[in-house]
């Protein structure tokens, strides 16, 4: 017999991005993630998650990053519950420890990852445009086939060598250039991934 044990809603957004996560037990302690469409315009949202993960998951071959498998099952997305140590707790506990080489190749490491899936030039589409406005850069930029732009410290599980991405919502099925995940991970890792991250650019 399964039972709740958590229960996000996730009802502050937009209409069609509004979903409600559950997490269940069962009686061996084995967990299900279930993810739900709370308005009939947020099925959509729902519905790419499956595509995205194998998408993901097709780009991400031969790197250490695995993501989540997700499921359609009778209307909702079951996802695999994972396991791990949030690359974020990691990475902060180097940085407290006054270890400045292990955070810093642990970032390199994260880099590496991102640009081994970067296989693409960047190139302005409507669609980029649409979510984000106009941008301009004096370089090239690389971008993935598609992005999960919430790729950051905290959504990566480490688990032995493999690093366990959870929470595929924010995915985009057009060229988003790399730096941009980089930028995210190291804004949204908090002030001591932020302020390591100054120290060293």
């Amino acid at each position: 017999m399964r039972k709740i044990i958590y229960v996000k809603y996730s009802n502050e957004r937009d209409d069609k991005f509004k979903i409600k996560t559950i997490i269940e037990q069962d009686d061996s302690g084995k967990r299900y993630v279930k993810k739900f469409a709370m308005t009939e315009a947020a099925m959509a949202h729902i519905l790419s998650i499956e595509k995205h993960e194998k998408l993901l998951s097709r780009n991400a071959m031969g790197t250490k990053l695995i993501f989540n498998r997700c499921t359609l099952d009778n209307g909702f997305i079951d996802c695999k519950h994972v396991t791990g140590k949030p690359l974020s707790a990691i990475l902060n506990q180097k940085i407290t420890q006054k270890d400045d080489e292990g955070a810093r190749k642990l970032v390199q490491e994260y880099c590496t990852q991102l640009q081994h899936m970067a296989t693409e030039p960047f190139v302005m589409t409507e669609e980029f445009e649409q979510v984000f406005g106009k941008v301009f850069f004096s370089e090239e930029q690389k971008s993935c086939k598609i992005s999960d732009i919430d790729l950051i410290f905290s959504n990566i599980l480490v688990n032995g060598n493999d690093w366990n991405v959870i929470d595929l919502e924010w995915t985009f099925d057009f060229p988003i250039p790399v730096s941009f995940l980089l930028y995210r991970a190291i804004m949204y890792g908090g002030s001591r991934i932020q302020e390591f991250a100054e120290r060293f650019s």
